[in-house]
């Protein structure tokens, strides 16, 4: 049985629109569209999304409203801006589709201190990465990768684990002193 108060632990996450200055970078929440993840023949998934089969890994760069990233040797996460890009179930095509929209939340962090912020959160090697998106990040599953450029990172995590995750940047913004040219 929990404990009274247990519940309480993480603040909700806030709302859409909240952003927070943290350790030189701004983090906020963002809409990415649909999410989608597709198991089995991954090119033919991908053909019918518009989008690359072999998909972004770890800080891989992506652009576009329309992009994969790769979760694991045949999964893929597909974000589509078109919500009717797949029905979820198994196609003849041999791979399977589930919507994953409302299993996820995506949180960008954009700046000079982006990269800071990863390499308190990982130990991710930089210089290469690796070819899947899945990384532990302040001790949570999360999808890792670059989008739009080099100093904007992206991650989605799972929907219940959000609050966590952004008491976690707030707590990093606390005991982070920003000062010129340090994060």
């Amino acid at each position: 049985m929990l404990k009274p108060g247990v519940m309480q632990l993480w603040r909700p996450l806030p709302a859409e629109d909240y952003r927070a200055e943290v350790a030189g970078a701004l983090v906020r929440t963002v809409d990415v569209g649909a999410q989608f993840m597709v198991s089995g023949a991954l090119d033919r998934a991908a053909g019918i999304a518009g989008v690359c089969s072999e998909g972004a890994g770890a800080l891989g760069l992506v652009t576009g409203t329309r992009f994969s990233l790769r979760l694991a040797r045949e999964r893929l996460l597909i974000v589509s801006d078109n919500a009717e890009a797949f029905v979820p179930g198994w196609h003849d095509d041999g791979y399977a589709v589930t919507s994953m929209s409302g299993a996820f939340v995506a949180f960008e962090i954009a700046g000079q201190g982006a990269i800071e912020i990863v390499k308190r959160a990982t130990a991710l090697p930089l210089t290469e990465p690796g070819r899947s998106a899945a990384v532990s990040f302040a001790g949570a599953n999360v999808y890792l990768y670059r989008f739009g450029d080099e100093s904007t990172i992206r991650l989605h995590i799972d929907r219940g684990l959000a609050g966590y995750l952004w008491q976690w940047f707030e707590e990093l913004g606390r005991l982070t002193p920003i000062e010129a040219g340090r994060a």
